[in-house]
C-alpha cells in the first residue's frame, strides 16, 4: 500500500523538491487568497473604464445567438 511518504519521496525523485501535506495547502490557500484579491483590484482599476455597470458586464453571454 502506498502512503503519504511514497508521494512525498516521488516528487523528491521526479521533481527534486517537496513541499509535503502542509506546504500544499498553505500553497493552495495563498493562490487563493491572491486570486481573489487581484480580482478585486481589477475590477475597482477598470471601474472608470466601465461606465455602464458591472451587472451589465456580466450580462454578456445572455446575449449570444446560441440563447436566440
Amino acid at each position: 500500500m502506498k502512503t503519504a511518504e511514497h508521494e512525498n519521496t516521488f516528487f523528491r525523485d521526479v521533481m527534486g523538491y517537496s513541499i509535503g501535506p502542509l506546504g500544499i495547502h498553505r500553497l493552495g490557500l495563498f493562490l487563493a487568497l491572491s486570486a481573489g484579491f487581484w480580482s478585486a483590484v481589477c475590477i475597482v482599476i477598470s471601474g472608470p473604464f466601465w461606465t455602464r455597470g458591472w451587472p451589465e458586464f456580466w450580462d454578456w453571454w445572455l446575449k449570444l445567438p446560441v440563447w436566440s
